[in-house]
């Protein structure tokens, strides 16, 4: 009788949160992948935060596009927090 090997997908809440933070900067294995995929299509909490942190890489990217952090003016960073908190607002 051939032994078969199950592949647990199921993962929590917190398990999800971090791979969608190490998706940001690293690839994942195609196991964390699919998992991750499942988690969001069934957790409404987890795709919201999948929603909020690619709105804030992009906006990220958009504003710090081959610049300096330290040398961003505060203006720029309260603008910045601004548009989060209402984005944030408006996607709750």
């Amino acid at each position: 009788m051939a032994q078969t090997s199950t592949i647990n997908l199921m993962i929590s809440c917190k398990q999800a949160t971090e791979l969608l933070d190490k998706k940001a900067v690293l690839k994942l294995s195609g196991r964390e992948n699919l998992a991750l995929k499942l988690h969001v299509a069934i957790c409404e909490a987890c795709k919201r935060y999948k929603k909020q942190t690619q709105f804030l890489e992009n906006i990220l990217k958009l504003n710090f596009k081959n610049s300096n952090p330290d040398q961003v003016p505060q203006h720029t960073n309260e603008e910045l927090k601004g548009k989060i908190f209402e984005y944030l607002k408006k996607n709750q």
